[in-house]
């Protein structure tokens, strides 16, 4: 082999390597832009997620839901929305009454702030959305009336327990305005 051969031999992966490290440099900055522009547009921010999981009981016992129902817990924040563009994230607990928010982020959570927890028992439907009318009695679907209400900080919390009253009570015949009645992916 000639010289020339074997220097190029020994320079060529140094070569690459430097190329490939620079291409990486020079593109994370380019991302790191365009994120920042797109939240400029929407007049959104970067935000953590926290966990929020735990167990819902209805009249202390686990509940016992018929197989074509799902117990949903929702949470609402009508803070700074437009009327009808209240921000809800929900989810499904399992046979057991538990519930554990992975799907709305990149992150297993919510995003933190204050929130009032419902609860409706509805239908599922295709995909992630749910209808009513709701076997609670409408009692737990109306962020109105809800008596639960959550501040969810960073890192999180696994072990929220919320007991619904149901037996001997009266239903709530009217769903009050923001009462929560359907989920329709938006």
């Amino acid at each position: 082999m000639s010289q020339r051969f074997r220097s190029l031999l020994t320079w060529l992966p140094l070569f690459f390597a430097a190329a490939i490290a620079l291409a990486g440099c020079n593109q994370r900055p380019g991302v790191d832009e365009a994120i920042k522009e797109q939240l400029a547009e929407t007049k959104g921010s970067q935000i953590g997620v926290a966990r929020f999981s735990g167990t819902a009981t209805i009249d202390h016992q686990t509940p016992s839901i018929p197989r074509k129902r799902a117990l949903v817990l929702i949470l609402y924040s009508a803070k700074d929305a437009q009327p009808g563009h209240e921000t809800l994230y929900y989810t499904a607990c399992d046979k057991d009454g538990h519930f554990e928010f992975t799907r709305y982020t990149k992150g297993d959570g919510v995003p933190p702030g204050a929130y009032t927890v419902l609860f409706a028992e509805l239908v599922p439907r295709r995909g992630s959305q749910f209808s009513g009318p709701d076997d609670l009695k409408n009692l737990y679907n109306d962020p109105d009336t809800s008596p639960f209400h959550v501040d969810i900080a960073s890192p999180g919390k696994t072990d929220w327990e919320f007991n619904l009253d149901v037996a001997g009570k009266e239903p709530n015949p009217h769903a009050g305005p923001h009462a929560v009645t359907q989920l329709v992916k938006r």
